[in-house]
């Protein structure tokens, strides 16, 4: 008995001792995830207005104006976030703007495909992410679009109107009690953001 005691005894210890790198936070100099300048770096929100979202997202039908959730710059890229009250819940679009940032983004039309770009007045990637629920933030529908057009027309040197028609993949929603299957559904978004 007396050596299962022991036995015990040293395997607490040394489970302590093998723990203690992750009970404590050492620092050893390298960046955290929140440090990441890449994710994590300067950013700018943008002024933006006029927002309009208007589609099916899931189980939830919006149409009118939209709440700026979101709307960001990040020098690299951009993050627009649109949310609306509609008919079923909340429906909510995320437009991703990758390589470029607002200033530096052309007036003309883009076409995605999943993640890859094709246009003729530069190489901006862009890729909605649609989601809806019962209510905001509570979402039981989450999709990225499987095709992207956007239109960006100069309003004045110093301000770009963003309209963008997402249409998103047949899925399933569990959210609500039993799976729904969702057909495929298109949504439309609309933002004036001064650059």
């Amino acid at each position: 008995m007396k050596t299962v005691t022991t036995l015990t005894r040293l395997t607490l210890v040394a489970a302590v001792m093998g723990m203690s790198g992750c009970l404590y936070d050492f620092d050893f100099g390298e960046d955290t995830w929140e440090e990441d300048p890449y994710y994590y770096g300067e950013y700018t929100e943008l002024e933006a207005s006029a927002a309009l979202l208007d589609g099916e997202l899931g189980l939830v039908q919006v149409d009118g104006d939209a709440r700026i959730y979101e709307a960001s710059d990040f020098g690299y890229g951009a993050s627009i976030e649109l949310r609306s009250e509609g008919l079923g819940g909340t429906g909510m679009n995320r437009l991703n703007i990758d390589g470029v940032s607002i200033a530096e983004l052309e007036p003309g039309t883009y076409e995605s495909t999943g993640y890859y770009t094709t246009s003729g007045t530069g190489d901006p990637n862009f890729s909605v992410t649609g989601c809806s629920g019962p209510s905001d933030g509570n979402w039981d529908y989450d999709v990225g679009a499987d095709y992207v057009q956007v239109v960006v027309t100069e309003v004045d040197p110093w301000t770009v109107r963003i309209d963008w028609t997402a249409t998103f993949p047949e899925t399933y929603t569990y959210g609500r009690g039993e799976p729904t299957e969702i057909p495929s559904n298109t949504s439309t978004g609309s933002v004036v953001v001064v650059r």
